[in-house]
């Protein structure tokens, strides 16, 4: 099978609305994905330093970063408190 080179699989789903709706019903945990990487990464710590500071495996923070599945509110918390950070959990009315 021939790889789709990327530039073209984002015009082919530009067009499916489907895909286009799910992409952007998945947004959230994309977007909280990231923020939990990048807030690893400005910390300057790796995944081993993290997991021992929750007292966890490496591989729980690896699912944590790249899971499908979103993690729970405890877990997150957990995981802010070891980088310093502060966790906000909000709601946010769609734009009408």
């Amino acid at each position: 099978m021939t790889a789709i080179p990327v530039e073209s699989w984002i015009k082919k789903a530009q067009k499916n609305t489907e895909l286009k709706e799910e992409l952007e019903r998945q947004r959230p945990w994309y977007e909280l994905q990231r923020s939990i990487i990048l807030a690893r990464k400005a910390a300057g710590l790796t995944q081993d330093e993290i997991a021992q500071a929750m007292h966890t495996t490496k591989s729980a923070i690896s699912r944590l970063e790249n899971s499908e599945k979103m993690p729970n509110l405890k877990t997150l918390a957990k995981f802010a408190e070891v980088l310093n950070c502060r966790l906000e959990v909000r709601l946010v009315p769609h734009d009408r």
